[in-house]
């Protein structure tokens, strides 16, 4: 005799991945204020953030990347989470290159 269970399936919400991409593209953040910081004067604690976060940020953009293909690939996470975690890594990639652009132009 064959039973029909209910399978329940939860909603695909994605809010953690979406944290930790946010997370990821605060590093970017910190090296654009930095930088504007430096072209104004220069200063050794705005250096060491803009240095810091310029340096984990290359790391934090790859892993957010990575997790974005990933949750966008299987299917983990809703359609708008995954449109949010692609422009925060795209916004995150933008800011890293306008920090760029602004410390390079105050030497």
């Amino acid at each position: 005799m064959r039973t029909h269970t209910a399978i329940n399936q939860h909603p695909k919400n994605g809010a953690g991945q979406l944290l930790v991409t946010l997370f990821f593209g605060l590093l970017a953040l910190f090296a654009f204020l930095c930088s504007i910081r430096l072209s104004q004067y220069f200063s050794s604690g705005p250096w060491f953030f803009y240095e810091a976060s310029r340096n984990l940020g290359y790391i934090g953009i790859a892993i957010a990347t990575s997790i974005t293909a990933v949750a966008t690939i299987r299917r983990t996470v809703s359609g708008t989470v995954a449109v949010l975690m692609v422009s925060t890594t795209l916004a995150a990639i933008v800011l890293f290159w306008c920090a760029a652009r602004v410390f390079e132009s105050s030497l």
